[in-house]
């Protein structure tokens, strides 16, 4: 039921191009424009096996400027964890593309973090 790693970062900026350009440029972050699924456009990339993503603070959920996705396997049983232990979801699990779902929680201080789940090859 334990999430494995940490899967991702999710940065929301009023400024999405130059805060890529900055991670690109500053730290050497390979991001690049994407847009897949259902998900809509942003920039993306991989630091190490992490995945980061910029998007326009308008897509946030208001609460959080970064995001951490922790990698799960049984994303309701853990979801439904969460929500047991304090969290509050933000929407239902949704999939994403690519044989991924997400689902968006707030922890007891408000903080939003996300479960991410991947289906088996």
């Amino acid at each position: 039921m334990n999430t494995s790693k940490l899967a991702g970062l999710v940065y929301y900026s009023p400024n999405p191009v130059a805060l890529a350009d900055f991670y690109r440029e500053a730290l050497g972050v390979t991001l690049s424009a994407s847009a897949h699924g259902h998900v809509g456009n942003h920039i993306e990339g991989l630091l190490g096996d992490v995945h980061v993503a910029i998007w326009d603070q308008k897509q946030g959920h208001g609460v959080s400027p970064l995001v951490p996705s922790f990698r799960c396997g049984a994303l309701e049983q853990v979801s439904d964890n969460a929500v047991r232990m304090g969290a509050k979801p933000l929407h239902r699990p949704i999939e994403i593309g690519e044989g991924k779902r997400v689902v968006t929680l707030l922890d007891p201080d408000a903080r939003a973090f996300r479960l991410i789940s991947f289906a088996a090859p």
